[in-house]
């Protein structure tokens, strides 16, 4: 596969009509907190999905959502777009691998691991709002789950030289198809018509593009990759050193990375909630 092919990847599908629906209505300043409830509810399996984060420690919140239209309400509609998209694509991507070659598992603890990471990283440094960093920590490795999914016989083989030879799947995937998940992210987030900066963020996330720089958000979430590395929440053991230019690009250094590690390490505990998405 070459990078020229992209546009070929028809095979992944679009994300379900009523999600594009919500995503439209909440980019339009004249729908109400009722009409996008209204939406969001027909729904159901969506709906549990919610409730059950938003009821969960994740928020805190002392009384329970019993309704979309209380979770709109309390919320916001930034928050709802991002639980329906967490909640769409994690559902979508969280069976079983096709060739079994890949351990999706993994991948999805690392995905929770690197939002929770990405999340704490935005409060502290009041980069980026959290809500949108978590969303894109959790999904900025969906690039492999749709690799494994729609091509899972080249896929095995970039594992199984990652196993054998001991290179980073970043590179074995460079290899095999002639471009990363990095690059098939960023097609398919596109093609979903996911927020710009979240697009972005998905493709640059080991590195801006030739002739381009870090933007703040890819540079959060290539902070927050290194950081589930150090605790062991990854997929694949190799080492992943942080850009310079990405913690520039976020205006800290290294050295304040070690001390957010335990804040990092409880917003995870809670995050958990997000693996009951997984089907």
């Amino acid at each position: 596969m070459l990078r020229e092919d992209l546009d070929r990847i028809d095979s992944v599908p679009m994300l379900p009509e009523l999600v594009g629906k919500i995503l439209t209505m909440i980019d339009d300043p004249n729908v109400s907190s009722h009409q996008l409830a209204a939406v969001v509810s027909k729904d159901l399996s969506l709906v549990a999905s919610i409730l059950r984060i938003i009821n969960s420690a994740y928020y805190g919140f002392r009384w329970r959502i019993a309704s979309v239209n209380q979770a709109v309400v309390l919320l916001g509609f930034r928050t709802i777009r991002n639980l329906v998209l967490a909640a769409t694509v994690m559902n979508a991507y969280g069976g079983q691998s096709p060739s079994g070659a890949f351990d999706r598992t993994v991948h999805w603890r690392h995905s929770i691991a690197c939002g929770a990471a990405s999340s704490v990283l935005a409060k502290t440094w009041k980069v980026s709002q959290a809500e949108e960093a978590f969303l894109t920590g959790l999904i900025h490795d969906i690039g492999r789950v749709i690799m494994d999914q729609y091509f899972p016989a080249e896929f095995a083989e970039a594992v199984r030289m990652v196993n054998s030879e001991g290179m980073a799947l970043t590179a074995t995937e460079d290899r095999v198809f002639g471009l990363t998940h990095a690059d098939i992210g960023r097609h398919v987030a596109q093609k979903w018509k996911f927020p710009g900066a979240i697009v972005s963020a998905i493709g640059d996330h080991h590195g801006p593009r030739p002739d381009t720089e870090w933007g703040e958000l890819a540079a959060l979430v290539h902070v927050a990759d290194a950081m589930t590395r150090t605790v062991g929440l990854a997929v694949g053991d190799w080492e992943a050193a942080i850009d310079e230019g990405a913690l520039a690009a976020v205006g800290h250094d290294a050295a304040e990375i070690e001390e957010l590690q335990e804040a990092f390490l409880e917003e995870y505990k809670r995050s958990n909630i997000f693996e009951g998405l997984l089907t």
